[in-house]
């Protein structure tokens, strides 16, 4: 069973995390090589959203995750940003300081109006 959900809205891609918890290395790996795959399917930049609207609580492996994709943003010239964080999860962005990394939307439409602005 796919781990993610993938939307195209407006030019920007949408890949909506399925899993409530990102805390097991096996679920973590399914998501990361699912993304992966989607970012290979692409367009050579596309505009790329992580929606974590399902997400009630990530790992520190997570977080390695999510890094690793900026990380690799940065080398390939893909745009990240993520939109609909729990307060959970907002708040383990804010504890970690990962919150000055990325770009966070409260929903799908300000995440695809920030591309506009850029």
């Amino acid at each position: 069973m796919s781990k993610i959900i993938k939307e195209q809205k407006d030019g920007v891609l949408f890949v909506i995390v399925a899993q409530e918890r990102l805390v097991d290395d096996l679920n973590l790996q399914d998501v990361q090589r699912e993304i992966l795959e989607i970012l290979e399917q692409e367009e050579p930049e596309p505009k790329l959203v992580l929606d974590l609207r399902r997400v009630a609580f990530v790992g520190s492996a997570a977080l390695g995750m999510l890094v690793r994709f900026r990380k690799r943003r940065g080398e390939q010239g893909f745009s990240l940003k993520l939109c609909q964080v729990s307060n959970a999860v907002d708040e383990t962005f804010r504890i970690t300081g990962l919150n000055t990394l990325f770009e966070v939307y409260k929903t799908q439409k300000d995440a695809i109006e920030s591309f506009d602005r850029a």
